[in-house]
């Protein structure tokens, strides 16, 4: 039986969460999430320890799932120190979240399998502590390389099992990639997968300047291009997917509550197919 829960990834929730952070959290709950997905670039523990986090958590009953970081703050003694967070939070996925080769090194196979024998090293290092490391992508892993293959396609086909690949279903088909493919390239190693939509086109009123000044790069779920049943299939049948993080990235400035809004919403849609699958299948 398939038990995914759902987590939102922080970032789909900043001004609120600077705003009030224990409001957030508590309304994210009431909402029905399961937990959250911090991301250490953006906002990370909003100024809390470890464990003041894990304390607002269990009021609420939210579970951490991990988290995102930038690549550097996995490495050396800074591993150890996020090891030590997450084993107070509770956590398991850490995953990094920027670009795993040069910028000018995207076509280069041979780069990317450099950085796939570091990431066994930090994948072993986090086994020791009980977690996983992986990757999360954005455009550039989709870009074919010298060898003919993709630097994800790379990444994970010369990386052990324990190495996540956390899908990000929009960039990657921004990137020219397919979520399905990918999930079932690799079956077993996407524990946790970010469901976030990708827009028909530039002519999505989503993807126009808001009001206060934010570009909209996303539009509401179910109304784009993501082909939500084959991924959510793929997840449910070969993907090992223990979690879906939701995620809508709202900037940083004040909205008057219009992120958790969202966040309402992108929930609601995800459980309504979900609900379609289970009807289907029984």
């Amino acid at each position: 039986m398939h038990t995914a829960q759902c987590a939102i990834q922080m970032n789909s929730v900043l001004p609120s969460a600077h705003a009030n952070l224990p409001a957030t959290l508590r309304r994210l709950a009431e909402i029905g999430y399961d937990g959250v997905e911090f991301a250490m670039r953006f906002g990370g523990f909003f100024g809390r320890t470890a464990m003041e986090m894990r304390r607002l958590l269990n009021d609420t009953g939210l579970r951490c799932t991990g988290a995102t970081f930038d690549g550097m703050n996995l490495e050396g003694d800074a591993l150890k120190i996020a090891a030590d967070d997450f084993a107070v939070l509770g956590g398991k996925y850490l995953i990094q979240a920027n670009l795993a080769v040069a910028s000018d090194q995207i076509h280069n196979s041979e780069a990317w399998r450099r950085t796939a024998e570091a990431f066994t090293v930090r994948a072993e290092r986090l086994q020791a502590y009980g977690l996983q490391a992986g990757l999360h992508n954005h455009t550039e892993e989709w870009v074919l390389t010298t060898s003919g293959e993709c630097g994800w396609e790379i990444i994970f086909a010369n990386t052990p099992a324990s190495f996540v690949q956390e899908l990000d279903t929009c960039h990657c088909m921004e990137g020219g990639g397919d979520p399905v493919k990918m999930l079932r390239a690799f079956p077993g190693r996407s524990q946790i997968v970010h469901l976030k939509e990708y827009p028909r086109g530039t002519d999505d009123p989503s993807a126009r300047d808001d009001p206060a000044g934010i570009v909209r790069k996303l539009c509401a779920f179910g109304a784009g291009r993501v082909p939500w049943s084959d991924v959510l299939a793929a997840c449910r049948g070969v993907g090992g997917t223990e979690w879906y993080a939701m995620e809508f990235w709202m900037g940083s400035a004040p909205l008057d509550g219009q992120d958790l809004e969202n966040a309402g919403l992108m929930l609601s849609f995800a459980r309504r197919i979900f609900q379609c699958q289970a009807a289907a299948i029984a």
